[in-house]
């Protein structure tokens, strides 16, 4: 299931919740919802990566979760210094401007960033930090003969 899902639900900010296939084409009888493809939902990030660490795809899951927290760290400001902890996201298609969306974050957006930059390693928290893409990052580590 790993080798044959993966590759069709992994982008650039972790898992979607779909592929543009399941998701179909959007129209008036069809239209965009907020957790279609090509978005991703912070509840199913974090079971992927529960997931993946349970059966022994620790590989995957730290893939994945640099891929969310960077998405997150470039896409939502979390370095604010008045409130670092705080992150401004919400669904993928809604950004923090959504008038629904409480001052201090959403909480499973906040909970699955929090969670899993405790888990990271130091490498990995620096390069976040940086604002270093995944594949920029593994480059480095590469040739330095890191292990990610």
């Amino acid at each position: 299931m790993v080798a044959t899902a993966m590759p069709k639900l992994e982008a650039f900010g972790g898992l979607t919740s779909g592929t543009g296939e399941s998701r179909g084409a959007i129209g008036l009888d069809r239209p965009n919802r907020q957790w279609d493809y090509p978005f991703g939902w912070a509840p199913q990030q974090m079971l992927a990566w529960i997931g993946f660490m349970r059966f022994g795809f620790e590989a995957e899951a730290q893939r994945l979760t640099y891929k969310w927290l960077h998405m997150i760290t470039i896409n939502f400001n979390v370095t604010r210094p008045i409130d670092p902890h705080k992150v401004e996201a919400e669904y993928g298609n809604q950004g923090s401007d959504f008038e629904g969306v409480a001052r201090e974050g959403f909480g499973w957006v906040n909970a699955s960033y929090v969670y899993r930059l405790q888990i990271v390693n130091g490498d990995m928290k620096c390069a976040l930090g940086a604002c270093v893409t995944y594949e920029i990052f593994v480059k480095a580590t590469e040739s330095l003969n890191m292990q990610t």
